[in-house]
């Protein structure tokens, strides 16, 4: 079956984003500001690190609110250009900040949900990266934005195409609640024991004066409850084929898909082995909190260089160490150390000795004993997602062409086989 074609500024109105002045924004508190980094995995994130002051508010930015239809394009950065997005779990009231392009579907003769499918793909994001760089600058216009085919069947069928594939995305998106809240679990529960010392037997436990801490806790440096980039590839050990962590694919709590290579052409970076349990940090820009804990067991799993790989002495600590590492506090001792203004890292010594409370064994055993069988869920909830993307992703370009007949397809059957 052919179908026609349309440009992508046919169908919608594709803008940029508001130059807002720095002098309006804050950091705290507002009208939150979605940025380039908000826009990842095909998704928008709603953790903003800038908002509007509501005093700074002025009637024509209302054009610029996000709404629910829309998705943004990264407009700029060597990193990000080209990503493409949708907020999921729609909540109003994010203004989109200068570099970010909206495209706003004209729905009176398109299906808002059916463009953002036929466009938010690995092809078509590579395709913008592609456009962007070949003016020498990572920069996209709107009207590069807007050139891209989009297949344009007729309204009824774009209509259930995008109920089939959002169908798949619902499921992927409410794993992602379920892992964020197993994560909040164990955030809170963290903040509450060696934070604000409100663990078990607090009551009966004994101050220590010079310390202000409890009687057998201590401040040590990191790498005595974890080793640092223990394992490694050598030239004496190199496997034919890795699956790469990139600090590109990676963000605060989470890492996308590694990528498979075979070693021969991998970056000098891909060294690093990772295992289940280990956590993986950035040490280049230390700021930026990008760091995850690894929740798979391959052997073929490597991470780059710049991640700091940190394997718990005690296998069974690694909750512990992993939200020891999610805390400001270590962002900020980390930050404190980095060397380099124009391209910040810690080296491996001085992010050994960062410092960290270390509890009794006993409490931090208590706590990761709590909270194991969360992260084992989450990895299951993670893999879970990773297969329902490839199913969506094969079944994708057969949809938008035509080859499958989607007036016979039941989404409630695909997912049940994709499950």
């Amino acid at each position: 079956m052919s179908w026609e074609t349309k440009k992508l500024n046919e169908v919608a109105n594709v803008f940029s984003g508001y130059a807002f002045k720095s002098s309006d924004m804050d950091k705290q508190a507002g009208i939150p500001l979605i940025k380039i980094k908000n826009i990842h995995d095909k998704k928008v994130d709603k953790n903003c690190e800038t908002f509007l002051n509501p005093s700074a508010y002025k009637k024509n930015y209302q054009k610029f609110f996000l709404q629910k239809d829309d998705f943004l394009v990264a407009m700029t950065g060597q990193g990000s250009v080209g990503r493409i997005g949708k907020m999921r779990s729609f909540t109003e009231g994010f203004l989109v900040n200068q570099r970010v392009g909206i495209v706003r579907v004209n729905k009176a003769i398109a299906d808002p949900e059916f463009i953002y499918q036929s466009l938010a793909t690995d092809d078509t994001e590579g395709m913008y990266f592609n456009l962007a760089m070949g003016a020498g600058q990572p920069n996209l216009s709107p009207k590069d934005i807007g050139s891209a085919n989009v297949p344009f069947p007729p309204l009824p069928i774009q209509q259930k195409i995008a109920g089939i594939l959002a169908a798949y995305d619902d499921l992927i998106e409410n794993n992602l609640k379920r892992i964020k809240l197993l994560e909040e679990k164990a955030q809170i529960t963290y903040e509450e024991w060696f934070v604000r010392l409100r663990f078990p037997g607090h009551e009966s436990t004994t101050i220590d004066p010079e310390t202000s801490l409890p009687e057998g806790w201590e401040t040590k440096a990191i790498s005595s409850i974890c080793d640092v980039n223990k394992n490694s590839i050598t030239a004496r050990n190199p496997p034919e084929e890795i699956r790469y962590i990139d600090i590109s694919s990676a963000e605060t709590g989470y890492y996308t898909t590694p990528q498979e290579m075979s070693f021969a052409e991998a970056p000098s970076r891909a060294r690093r082995r990772v295992a289940f349990g280990d956590t993986i940090f950035s040490t280049v820009r230390p700021n930026r909190r990008i760091f995850s804990l690894v929740l798979e067991n391959d052997p073929l799993l490597v991470a780059s260089t710049g991640f700091a790989v940190l394997t718990p002495h005690r296998a069974q600590n690694f909750p512990f160490i992993y939200i020891t590492i999610a805390q400001q506090s270590f962002t900020d001792a980390a930050v404190a150390v980095a060397g380099g203004a124009a391209y910040p890292a810690v080296n491996q010594t001085d992010f050994e000795r960062i410092k960290i409370t270390v509890p009794t064994q006993e409490l931090m055993n208590k706590f990761s004993d709590a909270f194991v069988p969360n992260f084992r869920i989450k990895g299951q909830l993670q893999r879970e997602n990773v297969l329902l993307r490839e199913a969506r992703d094969i079944l994708l370009p057969r949809l938008m062409t035509g080859v499958i007949e989607v007036e016979s397809y039941d989404p409630a059957q695909l997912l049940k086989e994709a499950a």
